[in-house]
């Protein structure tokens, strides 16, 4: 309980103040601050657990630590928006699961193709299929371009 006159948290942040603390820890992701970074996806996450970038930071973090299977169970649990869908896409690629992944784009590209989130999945297609050579680590340069 909290103490009379004090106001929640979430009352305190707005949607900008929530915004600028998403890009502050997609900057320590890249980085690598990712211990720094997940401490702020998990709080953002506590406090707007319905948006996408605290799956998609968190996501993140767990694939810099080398741990594809929790970025891909963590996607699944998020919010079904183009971005974390793009992301969730990523994460099997790394699992290993390639056909899934493909089929996931595919989705994707055929009910949003004018999302930035589309456009990331062409791109990791083209990149699977050999027609680009970008590597998928340079696909995580700045994840915030598709949670706009």
């Amino acid at each position: 309980m909290m103490p009379s006159g004090s106001r929640a948290l979430t009352d305190l942040l707005d949607g900008e103040d929530l915004r600028l603390l998403a890009d502050i820890g997609f900057i320590a992701a890249t980085r690598g601050l990712h211990g720094q970074a997940g401490a702020i996806f998990a709080a953002l996450q506590a406090l707007r657990p319905d948006t996408e970038a605290p799956s998609i930071g968190l996501a993140l973090t767990d694939l810099a630590a080398g741990r594809p299977q929790d970025a891909l169970d963590r996607l699944a649990r998020g919010p079904r928006t183009p971005a974390v869908l793009v992301f969730q896409g990523i994460a099997a690629v790394r699992c290993g699961r390639r056909r899934d992944a493909v089929a996931l784009f595919g989705r994707l590209i055929a009910d949003h193709p004018d999302q930035p989130a589309a456009d990331l999945a062409r791109a990791v297609l083209a990149e699977l299929d050999g027609s680009q050579a970008t590597g998928l680590s340079s696909l995580f340069a700045d994840p915030r371009a598709v949670t706009r």
